[in-house]
């Protein structure tokens, strides 16, 4: 099945801005590792769309990225991730966090 046209486009746009910062942060060899993994999942949800996919990447693969590079690190990603959760919404892709309830460690505030 292929991707829902409008969260392809948020996809492409979360990949596009993914790559982006991997050439940006090139002399940080963890940090490029970390934002690959964050987004070497997403292209194949193009052209064979599975919800639980999607779940995935929202659930882990997002979730981890923001654990490994804090909260700060990852604010540009936010309005894609707004309009991407608004999105799984409204196809009834299933979904337990929310965007700001990643876990935090109690020391953090």
């Amino acid at each position: 099945m292929r991707c829902p046209p409008d969260i392809a486009d948020v996809l492409i746009e979360i990949i596009q801005f993914g790559i982006l910062r991997i050439r940006a942060f090139a002399n940080d060899s963890r940090r490029c590792v970390n934002e690959a993994d964050h987004i070497h999942n997403l292209p194949p949800l193009l052209v064979d769309f599975a919800p639980q996919l999607l779940t995935f990447y929202w659930e882990v693969e997002r979730v981890l990225l923001i654990q490994k590079l804090d909260e700060t690190n990852c604010r540009m990603f936010e309005p894609l991730w707004d309009q991407l959760q608004l999105l799984m919404r409204q196809h009834g892709v299933p979904f337990v966090s929310e965007r700001n309830s990643v876990k935090k460690s109690p020391n953090d505030s």
